[in-house]
């Protein structure tokens, strides 16, 4: 009997095994924790758990998009990940305690390492590695490889692309 198809990444995960390098390490480790923790937010995005509502102006007639970002929670519901209910259930009290609403910025800088830590060892267990030196324990993270099903890289290969077909 064969085993069950391995699970997909999160975009977390994704993340972590893009950023090591061959070492295991990452070339900044602050930067990383929190692209990890903004990759987080972008899986909640994703699946429509929340919204990151960036701050509009207006200048000579141009609207611009900037600032920090509020974090506006759309749907607390159980997402099936457990990492990402904690998160959900985290920033459901952070908004509850909070006076004001709870920037992107903020969050960031509040979940950064502990984001990078957690995907990093999910990473681990999941057993996307390859034997290598140095690094984590003689392993080296690395994204799963794919042969079997390659998915198209450029528009090129994609079949709406191209004209012959």
């Amino acid at each position: 009997m064969a085993g069950s198809p391995p699970q997909p990444l999160s975009l977390p995960e994704e993340f972590v095994l893009l950023s090591n390098l061959e070492t295991g390490r990452v070339h900044e480790t602050k930067q990383t924790s929190y692209g990890c923790a903004a990759a987080e937010l972008g899986e909640l995005a994703l699946r429509r758990v929340l919204l990151v509502r960036p701050k509009k102006t207006r200048k000579l007639g141009i609207e611009f998009y900037g600032g920090p970002g509020e974090i506006e929670l759309l749907d607390p519901e159980p997402t099936g990940l457990g990492w990402a209910d904690a998160l959900v259930a985290e920033l459901v009290q952070a908004t509850a305690t909070a006076p004001k609403p709870v920037t992107a910025r903020r969050w960031l800088r509040r979940r950064g390492s502990a984001a990078l830590s957690l995907h990093r060892a999910r990473a681990r267990g999941r057993n996307r590695r390859r034997a290598g030196r140095g690094g984590l324990g003689g392993f080296s993270l690395r994204r799963p490889c794919h042969a079997a099903t390659p998915a198209p890289c450029c528009p090129a290969d994609w079949p709406a692309a191209r004209p012959d077909r």
